[in-house]
């Protein structure tokens, strides 16, 4: 017999059905249709019976089967072609091959081994015995192994068979019918026994994997889930069918992988863990329907293609859903919780999370906890933030543990415990911890009492409630690992995971919280996806049901700790937005502008023209808009219209509004400036005919006295009708009320509570809510955007756009289109924009996408050059870790894009030119033919398989390791860049990740790389608001440099509205950053008004400054480091910084004045003799009395000589502590010394002449601003 399947029928049913009829005497030979091609030639083309089995999905369109079909026939085989439930017969009567085709069609074993006993029996005549009828499998039913008749039609049928549930837990499984047709239930089957064996009630079930309402219909006939909780051993083919069965049944679903690429040992060697192109249909639509936990509990077995369950992996899957169970039946009172917390930015008192107030918000949780009946003291605000800076201090060298301990602020873990603990995690776990760091004894946080030794394990307890702070990855005094953050090569240390085995074995905690965005546990060892019990992640989470409060606006990195953490995401709000408006000396300049419009020529025009000059000098708003010099009279023209333009633009500015805090909603004030934003052009347009100058006045009032606003709180706020209203205004409006209601109604803290309880949580798409309402209301379990749709058709159009634009800016500045361009690939950005990034990649090479009828990309396809009209534009794409995991197919179809277009000899073609060197390059080499092709055709780089983050944040901050005063070694920066992403990411996806011995072909290619382009698409995160940015696009400019080029032009596509998408200068796009946020003083009131949390955001905000400064110093200017100075540590604007910083956190000040004089030493800050003079007092003064926060030798050595050479006194730090010494070691100087010449600071000057001039007319102004305000085309030439 000959059976041909396609591919819908699994492997292992082929194996079955051989062995069934080897046990008839029947010799059964089996193919699948699509793996013919060549190998046709081996398939047998007389049998006593040839089937063609396709029972879904078309027959593929091969000319092989054709072929063979014909040879079947023509040699008088009998032939039935079983296809979708249709049937199609060659040399056998219909009649005689009709119960053939119902025997395989409902499959399973039973109708096999009738198969056999029809074929040879009733068909054959080899006996004379009748074969039973072929059993009919349900549309929709229950499966159990021991039933004899396997499956019923529905629950009540079932719990006849299998008896009372009685209290026992309830555990669905939700399967493919298939895995019984095709008699693959051999993992299921073990799945059922470990069930029962935990003492549970399995509920195995099947039901059409497309439409809605079945698995309801099936699990709650009475409206109430029979099931406590789901196993969703399926494909999500239906997401948002599914996602409202999972809601109807209001029970956590956790998913069971079947691992297909290979067998039990395969699946543990592969790094990555689960395939790359099985990522849209395995996890993404499963994350789209509330999903959770994804675990490989099954693969193939070798020997005979069975699906076989993964032990220990289903069993701890089977716990981890017993212990969610669990949740939904002990009282709150028993519950004990572990919630985690995170040291971030730099600093042994700093406790951060992504624009969360951490201690607002875990006072805020712990009040909701106890309301919710959890056993637990709510301390004050004041007692948090304390207890909270010295939990994190306990994992840097110099903390004094012992004190911890007296304070209650620690308690004591056995270290046989926590041994017993290890062992638990297999022997490969634990010997690759001690490889790295050496036996559990050699823990440096381990104290001796009593001749036995214990970890010291910083918290405070809270009743049944523990606050940890997550350990450092190493600690603080460990050089060689303090790039480790994002390091999945590197295992977590004893001290690290001696802080989750005490959550296990001694606060025997029911759950387990991350609190807020993000952690290091997700970069622990182990697969991308799919991973190991004994991979570092899933070892310290162990069988605890695991939530983790997330901002709504990172997607990338929340799917990360959804697949290799196995959260349950809670996404929470951003902070508000309003327009930034303007502030200070820029309402006065803008009113300027508008005084010289409306003036005819003369002496009063030339005067306010002058002031306008001065104005501009002062502030540095020329250099802003790209000015080498301040306008002149001949280009004044020119200028004031761009600097007209600027100021609107600035006016405008989404400007976020302090911190969110965790299940509370804004003020209405900042709620509906932030609905306001969310409406945005549309709705300007229709409350005033000139909306560009709407929040042009003083941000006080701009905003809450513009037209928008005040009609939005008339009729939102004060319910004022809108009948009178135009349609178009009562449309807006509407949409308003739902915006309001979405930001008002949060769910954060019932969804927490809902998780704690075991329910099920709904998913929701994320992202910047003003770009995307659909991601509110919070409260919900984020996913992603589907990879197999990047780019979409909207997103490939406005990349192709931004390219041109980018091209006629580089032709305007150059002369010429650009030849050679860089990209970098953000997975948190594709989410956003679905695509607009790799629509510029593909424009630029001059190839198209190729999508299919359901939206998804199949292809690429190329573009003739005379199609194209210009040269096409070589590329080098940079791709995060998280892009090359998430985005896995995406990236393939780039690189297939890059090579197309390196096949093209054409005469301009740069891609072309670049691929002939480097295959010469690459035979000079040594390298085969093969490699050379394969190598010499990418263009993409990235870090190793499994490995995230660059590490340059770091690098960065060591300041001594890269600077001997101003002698800079951007070698060493360079080359963490460099060899970093030096990774290879081609045309041929089985050798991703290579590298190349001596040579670096990322930095060969970078080498002629003219201009970068980087997305911001997130109106929260700028440049400046992490150290991502600087990292990959900073990181890139100083890798081009390193790589022997030229700093390359840095861009930005503000993707901020999509509706007007446009190509910046990344040195102008920060620029307006920080004029409309960081030095904003309704910004900086509102980082005040969070108090400790506030102090951690400007320290983070100077940090990711010097980052820029050291990686792309042409991003920074000296008037800005001024103002930051002015601003930050001299409080220009009197807010009383510096008192908040004493008594809120004194280290964050330390270390921004540090970073100051860091930028001063390296002869990056060409600052003024009066600043240097006053920033080396307020430092010398100010580390008396708190310390140093970043000890450096180098930085110690400047200071007391730059002190000495003004003729002051020295700093009294304790150089040995970094804190303030016992004893006073100042001294007078007892001889002149030499002061250098004072270069004046013209700056101040002019800012005050500007002034001065403003102020003598400003009462014509005051006039003036009552006016209307003057068409923009008045100030043309």
């Amino acid at each position: 017999m000959l059976f041909l399947a396609n591919e819908t029928v699994m492997p292992g049913m082929l194996t079955t059905l051989r062995q069934i009829g080897a046990a008839h005497a029947v010799n059964v030979s089996t193919f699948h249709i699509e793996r013919l091609k060549g190998a046709s030639r081996n398939v047998p083309t007389t049998a006593k019976l040839a089937v063609i089995f396709a029972p879904s999905h078309a027959l593929p369109a091969s000319e092989h089967l054709a072929e063979l079909r014909r040879e079947l026939v023509a040699n008088g085989t009998p032939l039935l072609v079983v296809h979708r439930g249709q049937l199609e017969t060659e040399r056998i009567a219909v009649d005689l091959a009709q119960p053939i085709a119902s025997y395989l069609s409902e499959g399973g074993n039973t109708n096999l081994e009738a198969l056999f006993q029809y074929l040879t029996g009733p068909l054959w005549g080899q006996h004379k015995r009748t074969a039973p009828a072929p059993i009919h499998y349900p549309e929709q039913g229950f499966y159990h192994p021991k039933a004899p008749q396997q499956v019923f039609t529905d629950l009540a049928a079932y719990r006849t068979w299998y008896g009372e549930f009685g209290d026992r837990p309830v555990i669905a499984i939700a399967i493919h019918d298939s895995y019984l047709r095709d008699t693959m239930t051999a993992w299921i089957d073990a799945a059922i026994a470990s069930i029962e064996a935990a003492g549970a009630v399995p509920l195995p079930f099947y039901t059409p994997v497309q439409g809605s309402g079945h698995i309801t219909t099936l699990l709650a006939p009475g409206g109430k889930s029979v099931a406590d909780a789901l196993l969703f051993f399926r494909v999500s083919l239906n997401p948002q069918g599914r996602a409202e069965d999972f809601a109807n049944l209001g029970v956590p679903v956790l998913q069971g992988l079947i691992y297909r690429d290979g067998d039990e040992a395969q699946w543990r060697a592969d790094e990555v863990g689960f395939p790359r192109g099985s990522t849209p249909f395995y996890f993404t639509m499963a994350e789209m329907a509330g999903v959770t936990d994804p675990t490989v509990v099954a693969a193939e077995r070798r020997s005979d293609q069975q699906i076989v369950a993964v032990q220990p992996e289903l069993d701890i899957l089977v716990q981890r859903t017993l212990n969610t169970v669990a949740l939904q039946k002990l009282p709150n009172r028993e519950k004990n919780l572990g919630i985690y917390i995170y040291n971030y930015p730099q600093g042994d008192t700093n406790i951060s999370a992504s624009n969360l107030n951490v201690p607002a918000s875990l006072q805020a949780t712990f009040e909701d906890l106890a309301q919710a009946g959890y056993q637990l003291e709510v301390p004050s605000l004041e007692r948090i933030t304390e207890a909270g800076k010295q939990l994190v201090g306990a994992y840097y060298h110099n903390a004094d543990r012992e004190a911890l301990l007296a304070s209650d602020l620690a308690t004591l873990f056995p270290l046989d415990d926590y041994k017993a603990w290890l062992a638990g995690k297999g022997d490969a776990f634990r010997q690759r911890v001690d490889a790295e760091w050496g036996a559990p004894e050699q823990a440096p946080t381990l104290v001796e009492r009593d001749g036995k030794h214990y970890f010291v394990i910083p918290r405070l307890q809270l009743g049944n409630v523990a606050l940890l702070p997550q350990p450092s990855r190493a600690l603080k005094d460990d050089p060689e690992r303090q790039n480790a953050y994002h390091d999945t090569d590197l295992p977590f240390s004893h001290d690290y995971l001696a802080s989750y085995a005490w959550l296990h074995r001694a606060h025997r905690a029911h759950a387990l919280i991350h609190f807020g965005t993000h952690g290091s546990a997700e970069f622990g060892q182990g697969k991308a996806r799919g991973l190991a019990h004994d991979d570092a992640p899933h070892a310290a989470l162990g069988e605890l049901p695991h939530i983790y409060p997330y901002i709504v606006d990172n997607l990338a990195e929340s799917t990360l700790a959804k697949r290799r953490m196995r959260a349950t995401i809670i996404s929470h709000q951003t902070p508000p937005f309003a327009p930034a408006a303007l502030y200070h000396e820029l309402v006065d300049l803008h009113d300027l502008t508008h005084d010289w419009m409306s003036m005819d020529d003369g002496a009063a025009r030339e005067n306010v023209r002058q002031q306008i000059v001065a104005a501009s000098q002062a502030l540095s708003l020329h250099a802003d808009l790209g000015f080498e010099q301040p306008p002149t009279a001949a280009n004044f023209k020119d200028y004031l219209q761009a600097l007209h333009h600027y100021i609107h633009a600035m006016a405008q500015q989404s400007e976020p509004i302090g911190l969110h805090t965790l299940g509370r909603a804004g003020d209405d004030q900042h709620l509906l400036s932030t609905v306001m934003q969310m409406l945005g052009e549309d709705f300007y347009r229709l409350t005033t005919d000139t909306p560009e100058e709407i929040f042009v006045g003083d941000y006080e009032t701009a905003v809450t006295e513009s037209a928008p606003y005040k009609l939005l709180q008339q009729h939102l706020l004060d319910g004022a009708p809108t009948t009178e209203l135009p349609a178009a205004l009562q449309r807006q409006l509407e949409t308003g009320k739902r915006f309001l209601a979405a930001l008002r109604d949060q769910q954060e803290t019932s969804a927490l509570l809902r998780a704690l309880e075991g329910r099920y949580i709904e998913p929701s798409v994320g992202g910047d809510p003003l770009r995307n309402p659909d991601s509110l209301p919070t409260g919900r379990n984020l996913y992603g955007f589907d990879p197999s749709r990047v780019p979409t058709r909207a997103a490939y159009e406005a990349g192709q756009e931004l390219l041109q634009t980018l091209i006629d800016q580089h032709i305007d500045k150059h002369g010429q289109p650009p030849r050679r361009l860089a990209f970098t690939l953000w997975s948190i950005e594709v989410m956003r924009h679905h695509g607009v990034i790799e629509g510029q990649v593909l424009a630029a090479l001059g190839v198209k996408p190729v999508w299919n009828e359901r939206g998804r990309l199949e292809d690429v396809e190329l573009i003739p050059r005379k199609a194209l009209g210009r040269p096409r534009i070589d590329v080098v794409l940079q791709a995060s870790g998280l892009y090359r995991d998430a985005f896995a197919g995406t990236l393939e179809l780039l690189a297939r894009a890059a090579a197309l277009a390196a096949e093209q000899s054409e005469q301009d073609n740069p891609v072309r030119v670049l691929t002939l060197e480097l295959e010469q390059q690459l035979r000079q080499a040594g390298l085969d033919a093969t490699a050379v092709q394969r190598l010499s055709r990418t263009r993409a780089f990235s870090a190793a398989p499994g490995q995230y983050g660059l590490g340059l944040d770091d690098a960065v901050a060591n300041v001594d390791a890269w600077a001997d005063g101003q002698q800079l070694d951007d070698e060493h920066l360079g080359r963490v860049f460099l060899d970093r992403l030096q990774h290879a990411y081609g045309p041929d996806p089985e050798h991703w990740g290579e590298t190349i011995p001596d040579i670096n072909l990322f930095e060969r290619q970078l080498a002629s790389v003219e201009a970068t382009v980087f997305a911001r698409s997130s109106n929260l995160y700028g440049l400046l608001s992490s150290d991502d940015p600087f990292q990959y696009l900073g990181g890139l400019s100083l890798g081009i440099k390193i790589a022997g080029g030229q700093r390359p032009d840095l861009y930005i596509s503000n993707l901020r509205d999509p509706r007007q998408s446009r190509m910046e200068a990344a040195d102008q796009f920060m620029a307006r950053e920080i004029r409309t946020r960081y030095h904003h003083p309704r910004w900086l009131q509102s980082m005040v008004d969070e108090g400790y949390s506030g102090t951690t955001v400007l320290q983070g905000t100077v940090e990711n400054l010097w980052g820029w400064q050291a990686l792309a110093p042409d991003m920074v200017r000296d008037d800005q480091w001024q103002r930051f100075f002015e601003i930050y540590a001299q409080d220009a604007y009197e807010l009383g910084l510096e008192e908040w910083f004493e008594t809120h956190n004194p280290q964050s000040l330390t270390r921004i004045m540090e970073r100051m004089l860091d930028a001063v030493r390296t002869g990056h800050w060409q600052a003024s003799e009066e600043t240097r003079k006053a920033l080396l007092e307020q430092y010398r003064d100010w580390s008396a009395k708190h310390g140093e926060g970043d000890p450096s030798e180098q930085r110690r050595q400047f200071v007391s000589e730059a002190l000495a050479g003004f003729g002051l006194d020295g700093p009294t730090v304790n150089v040995a502590t970094g804190s303030a010494g016992a004893e006073t070691v100042r001294g007078q100087i007892m001889t002149p010394q030499p002061v250098a010449a004072s270069n004046p600071n013209w700056q101040p000057l002019l800012f005050i002449g500007a002034l001065l001039l403003i102020f003598t007319s400003g009462a014509w102004r005051q006039y003036r601003r009552a006016g209307t305000p003057i068409d923009e085309k008045e100030i043309t030439p």
